[in-house]
């Protein structure tokens, strides 16, 4: 009966080496077909002659981030009061300590100023969970004018 128990698991591992050989050198001797291209001759040609970025003398100058930064900073202080109202106040009066939430934002804007990611780190000895997730919730995405490239920026907040 003992014996039996050591063949399944080695039946298991043969069966997987099989397999894994036999994808291996199918797949291996099989010729790669790649899909043809929608575009003919004359349609990839005028396509190739099509610019697909402004050239640089119509691209917008790219904004310093420090200037990026400071119009983020803008639109998270006229969020603060919400922010307060919705998030802080709750859990304050439930726990009143620590009496201040320090926040560092990350956000990466497109060239045309909309928000395409954002990220936050909190700091430990402020941090309440239950907080951050509220503000993470309840922030808007932030737009800002145009930078002209994409741009990252770090940001410091804090509530109340």
């Amino acid at each position: 009966m003992s014996d039996r128990k050591l063949y399944t698991p080695a039946a298991i591992l043969l069966a997987g080496a099989f397999v894994g050989a036999g994808l291996f050198l199918g797949l291996r001797s099989r010729p790669v077909e790649y899909p043809a291209s929608p575009l003919d001759a004359q349609g990839a040609a005028e396509h190739a002659r099509t610019p697909r970025r402004p050239p640089p003398s119509q691209a917008l100058a790219a904004t310093p981030p420090v200037q990026v930064a400071e119009q983020v900073k803008r639109v998270l202080d006229s969020q603060r009061a919400a922010l307060v109202n919705k998030c802080w106040e709750p859990a304050i009066k439930t726990r009143p300590t620590p009496a201040e939430i320090k926040y560092v934002f990350d956000f990466t804007f497109a060239a045309d100023g909309q928000q395409i990611a954002r990220g936050v780190r909190a700091d430990r000895a402020t941090s309440r969970a239950e907080v951050t997730a509220c503000v993470l919730a309840a922030l808007t995405p932030v737009t800002i004018p145009p930078p002209g490239a994409t741009t990252r920026v770090d940001v410091a907040f804090s509530l109340p």
